[in-house]
């Protein structure tokens, strides 16, 4: 469409935009009229949602016009969490935020600042920037829990995370794991069923009979936190039968010869009573996915969260690299050879110093996380350890924190130690677009604005790996400030302002550099199309130190760790620790996604609290029915821990032995207060959130649960 068009019916002005509630950045249309955004819809035009827009995107207005947006910087004038405030204005935030970090920073050091920030918003790259800029370690509670593991072992192991990109046009077979797209991501949901329809089959590996995991023509139903030996189990029979690519492996792969004596390790007989998958289904679907080609994997955040994460999803990467389905149609394609975006430059990872990589907390236990040996644009402090750190002092005291865009008392493992920390800081600024739980026991709080309230130049390999979209701003909400004006401000009262831009238009001109054109331009012509191709690697090889497929991993090696992938059981099972597990006998997997919500946001849009009104805990009826539950009935679950509560949603759709509780729900319903932060995977420090043990009790009807 038009990037700006005239709708006589309606009698607005349309606009071609980009929602940026989730990470998925669907095209939209926002229709304003007399100055006021009146309709949000899908774009039409687009390649990649082709007009469809999700609940979330369709009920942006209510985010926009909210009658509890923040509309101006506040300061706390009570005691912390007391809810006292006093508007103030922007200098004098400023002002405020630059002194006090001085200040931390004179009596503890450089490292008694840091920064944290939540899931990707567009800004999120140019926060990065921001913090290495400044010289602080950043971090984010879905970093080493979501898309860092992924995104690693595909870097680690392919040179790039193809897995991220399944090219679903002309793909025989979809291989969905640890991932309902209809919750996720509906733009890759509605193409995979296109690809359904067209006769392409279906594999699924997910504990919960999830509305993909019921479109599969096999559904495997693996024990929580499993997936690394299932994975490995399907490789062994592939390798076993022989029925991989030989040429390709022959041509491209390295360190074969020694994964096929580790695979051996995982016979399908031996994973079966690992993973709960039977022997058969096993088989199945590795015979499925490796004969019937091309195939694709669609993989997200289940497999981030388990005992071994690096593993995990390097075995992922493994099994589309060994069946020939990397780089092809059909397949898991590498992002397209392009004028790409500045992406590499835009972080200013060329800022940091060795020092600033050894000194981050969490860096020589967690190297691919906080140390030099991270693969990704921007390396995070592990969150255990800094909690650790504020609360101890060791090994050094972080006592001032800026938080951009993150409920921070919600989205961390371990609620109770967070807010422990939290509260003993000396100051804590936080920006965001509401009084959030994290923000009511701010100093300082910031208003920024919605998707609506920003421009921006965006790519999202995880939807649109061919193409750059255009985000504009369409309206402005009190004296709310973009993200990116937020961060330009304070970089230059701080000083280093050279660092960053003057302004949001001048960054955007900055990312759009390499493709010829500038922002204003984007404007008009609403998107950079790139044309697909394939097998990139025949020409340079992959991008890694073999230029081949890296799956014997000699850089591991060198740091103590594994250089093959290897199962590792949970800390925290009925394996494991069958002492605890007679206590606590459930096991508890917890991050599903509910299609409404974004993280811990949205719950304060009536019309979608509407449609998922309350927290719902997936118990199978047979558990329910020796527990004395109904459905709907009220419930406490509990951990070692702490407890919370939820009501029962009873489906058969979920192993006897299961319990599912959706994340980011706050108050008593918090899963966070339930979650163990300190026990994590190797090498990069992700949080087992998807296979620990509870308990659960029907809610006495006088309250006294």
């Amino acid at each position: 469409m038009e990037t700006v068009k005239h709708d006589t019916l309606r009698g607005t002005t349309a606009y071609k935009s980009e929602c940026f509630i989730c990470n998925q950045g669907c095209d939209a249309r926002v229709h304003v009229k007399d100055g006021k955004v009146v309709l949000i819809e899908g774009d039409p035009s687009s390649p990649v949602t082709k007009g469809t827009l999700c609940a979330k995107g369709l009920a942006s207005k209510g985010i926009l016009y909210h009658p509890d947006r923040l509309l101006y910087p506040m300061k706390r004038v009570g005691k912390r969490g007391e809810g006292k405030w006093e508007r103030i204005s922007w200098d004098e935030a400023y002002d405020t935020i630059v002194r006090n970090l001085t200040s931390v920073e004179k009596k503890h050091g450089p490292d008694g600042v840091l920064l944290a920030t939540g899931t990707n918003r567009g800004w999120v790259g140019y926060f990065t920037r921001f913090a290495n800029a400044y010289g602080k370690q950043c971090m984010g509670p879905g970093i080493a829990q979501c898309w860092f593991p992924r995104m690693t072992a595909g870097i680690l192991a392919l040179g790039s995370p193809a897995l991220e990109n399944p090219y679903y046009e002309g793909s025989k077979c979809l291989l969905v794991w640890g991932v309902n797209p209809t919750s996720t991501w509906p733009a890759k949901a509605v193409s995979m069923m296109e690809a359904r329809s067209r006769g392409a089959k279906m594999i699924v590996v997910d504990p919960l009979l999830c509305e993909t995991a019921s479109k599969a023509d096999l559904w495997l139903q693996l024990r929580p936190g499993t997936d690394a030996a299932l994975a490995l189990g399907m490789l062994h029979v592939i390798i076993e039968e022989e029925i991989y690519d030989k040429g390709f492996v022959d041509r491209w792969c390295f360190g074969f010869d020694e994964f096929k004596k580790r695979v051996k390790e995982y016979p399908p007989e031996r994973v079966a009573q690992i993973t709960w998958v039977p022997e058969h289904l096993i088989r199945d679907a590795a015979r499925l996915y490796a004969l019937t080609k091309p195939a694709s994997i669609t993989e997200c955040l289940a497999i981030d969260q388990n005992a071994d994460t690096i593993s995990t999803t390097r075995s992922l990467s493994i099994l589309a690299a060994i069946t020939g389905n990397i780089d092809v149609p059909g397949g898991n394609v590498i992002s397209m050879p392009k004028k790409h975006l500045e992406r590499k430059v835009e972080s200013g990872l060329d800022y940091l110093t060795k020092e600033h990589h050894e000194k981050r907390l969490g860096s020589r236990e967690y190297p691919f996380l906080a140390g030099e040996a991270c693969v990704m644009p921007s390396p995070s402090a592990h969150n255990y350890t800094v909690w650790q750190a504020m609360l101890t002092g060791k090994p050094y005291p972080v006592r001032a924190v800026y938080c951009h865009g993150n409920n921070m008392l919600v989205a961390y493992p371990n609620t109770p130690m967070v807010t422990e920390a939290l509260m003993s800081l000396d100051f804590f600024v936080v920006a965001d677009l509401f009084m959030t739980d994290t923000a009511r026991i701010a100093d300082i709080v910031l208003p920024c604005g919605s998707w609506m309230e920003r421009g921006g130049v965006a790519l999202h390999d995880q939807t649109s790996f061919n193409g750059i979209h255009l985000q504009q701003k369409l309206a402005q909400i009190g004296e709310c400030r973009t993200d990116y004006t937020v961060l330009n401000e304070l970089a230059a009262r701080l000083g280093f302002g050279e660092r960053m831009f003057p302004s949001d238009d001048a960054y955007f001109d900055f990312l759009l550099k390499p493709s010829g054109i500038t922002y204003e331009e984007l404007k008009k012509k609403g998107r950079i199309s790139i044309p697909d191709t394939f097998k990139k690697y025949e020409t340079n090889g992959f991008n890694t130190p073999s230029r081949k497929v890296q799956i014997y991993d000699p850089r591991l090696e060198e740091l103590g760790f594994d250089p093959l992938p290897a199962y590792r059981e949970p800390t925290e099972s009925p394996v494991s620790n069958p002492g605890l597990a007679k206590e606590y006998p459930l096991i508890m997997t917890t991050g599903g996604r509910v299609p409404v919500f974004r993280h811990s946001e949205l719950r304060n849009i009536p019309v979608l609290k509407e449609i998922v009104p309350e927290l719902l805990v997936t118990i199978n009826p047979e558990t329910a029915s020796r527990l004395g539950i109904g459905d709907n009935d009220s419930i406490i679950i509990e951990s070692p821990r702490g407890r919370m509560e939820a009501r029962a949603s009873l489906t058969e759709g979920i192993d006897p032995r299961v319990v599912q509780v959706p994340s980011h729900w706050p108050g008593k319903n918090n899963v966070n207060l339930l979650t163990d932060n300190k026990a994590c995977a190797p090498m990069i420090g992700s949080a087992q959130l998807r296979c620990q043990l509870c308990r659960i009790r029907k809610k006495e009807e006088d309250g006294v649960g």
